[in-house]
């Protein structure tokens, strides 16, 4: 559903969801509401009124940004692992294709004729396999230190989530993306994730758990939605 509130356009996605969620998607600054399937109207253009300071702010910092080009996977471009940038190097594979980190370079190795496509598949399997390497390593230590334990993890390629809880099953998700991130943001989502384990929503209690056992949480959270998702 399109709305238009005070002069801002706004998309509402009605969701099985107790609180409402405000987000303002990157590129383009795009704001989008989900709300609860009964929630009066009202009071989500009242939601909206009170929020435009930090919409506008949100907007300004995406405009800032240098404009994204679709990514080549080529030879010499820069790519991150774990906040740092490194140069991507395309050497041809004398047999089966692979990706290692070499000093301040990213090598995959490939075939002449691999497209595009197949570059990015065979970075994003380097990156998965990083990215579970870290999670296995410091999800026990945030499980100890909350006391709360996920049925099960799994990585998953989001657009517009860190990570997410299915408090039914108590299975959480994390973005590939955050491979990409300083380690503290993926410590930062894992706590977030766990603490919806007893914890389904955003209210105060959620805060003051993890703020327990994150205390910076909320400045590893403003760093961390300040990126792009890619």
């Amino acid at each position: 559903m399109q709305r238009t509130i005070d002069g801002l356009s706004v998309t509402i996605v009605r969701k099985s969801i107790k609180n409402m969620h405000l987000r303002v998607l990157s590129p383009n600054g795009e704001i989008q509401i989900t709300a609860p399937n009964r929630l009066p109207i009202s009071q989500i253009d009242r939601f909206v009124r009170e929020k435009r300071g930090w919409i506008a702010a949100r907007q300004q910092q995406l405009a800032a940004r240098p404009v994204a080009t679709d990514p080549a996977f080529a030879d010499g471009q820069a790519v991150y692992l774990w906040g740092g940038s490194y140069t991507l190097r395309l050497e041809e594979a004398s047999r089966g294709r692979s990706a290692l980190r070499r000093g301040q370079e990213i090598v995959l190795s490939v075939h002449p004729e691999d497209d595009t496509s197949q570059r990015e598949s065979l970075l994003n399997d380097f990156y998965r396999e990083a990215l579970s390497n870290q999670i296995a390593g410091r999800l026990p230590l945030w499980e100890a230190r909350t006391g709360l334990h996920p049925s099960a993890w799994q990585i998953k390629n989001m657009k517009t989530r860190w990570g997410t809880c299915n408090t039914a099953t108590k299975k959480i998700w994390l973005n590939l993306q955050l491979v990409k991130q300083p380690p503290d943001c993926l410590d930062y989502v894992i706590a977030h994730e766990l603490t919806h384990l007893r914890y389904p929503g955003h209210g105060q209690d959620f805060k003051t758990f993890l703020t327990c056992v994150m205390p910076n949480w909320p400045e590893v959270r403003k760093a961390l939605n300040n990126q792009t998702f890619v």
